[in-house]
């Protein structure tokens, strides 16, 4: 027996239970409320169905041709799950990048799927107790896995993927797509210049295909994805009067380099700005209200500056944002073309490009130089033996865990070693590392459910497919040239912004305003990283470093390193999560069977 929510959110399989045939090939019993097909026009005309049907008819008319094929059919955002009558077989799947979540629980019973944690717990009939390795995890500053959640028996299907369960029993995890299956595909046949102008293409299709007239916003930052966003709007014919610009500002603090790029572009457009001042900001403003959403601390250190824009933007009216989140993986910084020249012997052009890495990281060029000379014979040797005269000085890392949370997490969610160290990396090897980090999934989830729960759409266009696709296949040539990183973007760009919005490569450091907001308001903090008897903290927390860290923030906070800082939000967020901890009841279900709403 199958059972839906009411708008079919959630759904409970039953398989030991009859229910009534409904008499059609397969029902589709859960899709997530944030489905958005970008290829919904070619798929209408596919499937030989009326140009007004809706997902629900496309989703089945695919099914009843491509079957397990589908998914990879679909562009855009979904999640869904389809029960398959004649084979009595449930199918779920989920979006290429992750974008619509999809969660399930399968026990000794029934499976649960829906697009939010807290909904699968309230279905799943038991209580789930907190995945102690998520939790030492989050503790010690990690991101999980693709497949995790904090809960016990509650698990994430991973983007870009599907399976299918009989019974309780499941099917392995199908990838059906990723980005290391098509980066295997390199490199377009045509002529840079060509190559730019489909870049373009691709992305103004993606921009325009996501804008709402009258309740579109752009979270402007200054920096290049979001303003290649505002370029792309009104080159396309948007007047800039009708375009709408939040931005969040740090004028108190010091080195705020965006001022200078928003100013030139309000400027050069005539744009009218709604401001958001974001200094000394409470880095846990509204935090049990996030934890109460995302079921669980999916949060990042710049969560409460960033929903402040959302609880703005809903005072306004605005019902969708655009955000230039993604650009940086989607695009690249071309990090990976510097290896590929010093492989090659040449010096004079690694030179010229370590300009760009340079001016990102803020590190000096002749540093940046000295990782890729290992490439040449004669430096290896002086290294080493400077290394036998100069030995480097061992460093005594700042633990975050206890030593039963140390053997309790293992290789939970560790990290393999970079691509960027190995000798012989390239761009695409370090592009399709970035877009495959859990960290992406994790932050397209953590946006989207965010927004969903004031009843806005943030709008990513450079998660797409057909964009990651062609970046992907484009020469490191296009991503680092000249000293210019993320080149492809810029050329793309060119003549739709000013030139110093173009030509800018630094990027405003927000750990000074953090670590300000957090001694600013340390009374919170140290009420509740207090350590009784019991309890997470004690558990998972290394109770050395904890007492080291609230004591210099009891005292004046003054020369609190970021790491100290970051370790002592993670543990307050966690103490936080704890006290909400409880279960939910009383979410509604009706046999699927009954027809579907």
């Amino acid at each position: 027996m199958i059972r839906v929510t009411y708008d079919r959110s959630g759904a409970v399989w039953t398989p030991s239970a009859s229910g009534a045939a409904c008499g059609r090939e397969a029902e589709l019993v859960f899709v997530s409320r944030l489905v958005r097909l970008d290829n919904r026009d070619q798929l209408v005309y596919i499937l030989e169905i009326g140009r007004a049907s809706r997902v629900d008819a496309i989703l089945l008319n695919g099914w009843s041709r491509w079957r397990e094929g589908l998914p990879e059919k679909l562009k855009g955002q979904f999640a869904f799950a389809i029960f398959d009558n004649q084979n009595e077989t449930l199918f779920i799947a989920r979006d290429t990048f992750g974008e619509a979540p999809l969660f399930y629980f399968v026990g000794a019973d029934r499976i649960v799927v829906a697009d939010a944690s807290r909904t699968v717990r309230e279905l799943a009939g038991c209580d789930l107790q907190p995945n102690l390795q998520a939790c030492a995890d989050f503790l010690n500053g990690g991101y999980g896995t693709q497949d995790s959640t904090f809960f016990d028996g509650l698990s994430r299907l991973p983007a870009g993927c599907w399976t299918k369960f009989h019974g309780t029993f499941s099917s392995p995890i199908t990838r059906y797509w990723s980005p290391a299956q098509f980066g295997k595909d390199r490199e377009m046949a045509c002529n840079p210049a060509d190559q730019v102008a489909a870049f373009r293409d691709a992305f103004d299709r993606s921009v325009m295909a996501r804008y709402q007239p009258g309740s579109t916003a752009i979270l402007l930052s200054g920096g290049l994805d979001s303003s290649a966003i505002l370029g792309s709007l009104i080159a396309q014919g948007v007047a800039p009067r009708d375009i709408s610009c939040l931005i969040k500002t740090y004028r108190k603090s010091r080195d705020w380099r965006d001022e200078r790029s928003l100013a030139s572009l309000q400027r050069h457009f005539g744009l009218a700005f709604h401001e958001i001042a974001s200094d000394r900001h409470d880095p846990l403003q509204d935090m049990e209200t996030w934890l109460e959403v995302l079921d669980g601390p999916y949060v990042s250190y710049g969560h409460s500056v960033a929903s402040n824009l959302l609880f703005e933007a809903k005072r306004v009216g605005w019902h969708s944002l655009y955000s230039g989140h993604g650009g940086e993986e989607v695009v690249g910084y071309g990090m990976g073309r510097i290896n590929e020249l010093a492989r090659q012997g040449r010096w004079f052009e690694v030179w010229r490009e370590t300009k760009g890495m340079a001016l990102l990281g803020g590190q000096s060029r002749v540093r940046i130089m000295r990782k890729y000379l290992t490439h040449n014979p004669g430096y290896r040797r002086l290294e080493r033996h400077l290394l036998r005269v100069f030995p480097d000085a061992q460093q005594d890392p700042n633990v975050s865990l206890n030593d039963h949370a140390a053997a309790l997490l293992g290789e939970f969610g560790t990290a393999k070693a970079s691509s960027i160290l190995r000798s012989d990396h390239d761009d695409l090897m370090l592009q399709i590392e970035a877009l495959e980090d859990p960290v992406q999934q994790l932050a397209l989830e953590t946006i989207n459910q965010s927004g969903r729960s004031l009843g806005i759409t943030t709008q990513m266009p450079f998660y797409d497919r057909d964009l990651v696709e062609l970046s992907l296949s484009l020469p490191s040539s296009l991503k680092l040239q000249d000293g210019m990183s993320r080149y492809v973007l810029r050329a793309a760009m060119s003549g739709r912004l000013p030139d110093d919005v173009l030509s800018r490569q630094d990027k405003f450091d927000f750990t000074d305003p953090f670590v300000a907001g957090l001694v600013a308001h340390k009374e919170r903090i140290l009420d509740l990283t207090q350590q009784g008897e019991g309890g997470l903290l004690t558990d998972l927390a290394h109770a050395g470093r904890l007492k080291r860290v609230r004591d210099q923030l009891a005292r004046t906070g003054t020369g609190l390193v970021p790491e100290d800082a970051h370790f002592i939000w993670r543990c307050s967020v966690l103490a936080i999560w704890q006290g909400q901890l409880k279960t939910s009841s009383g979410l509604s279900v009706q046999d699927a069977s009954a027809g579907q709403p």
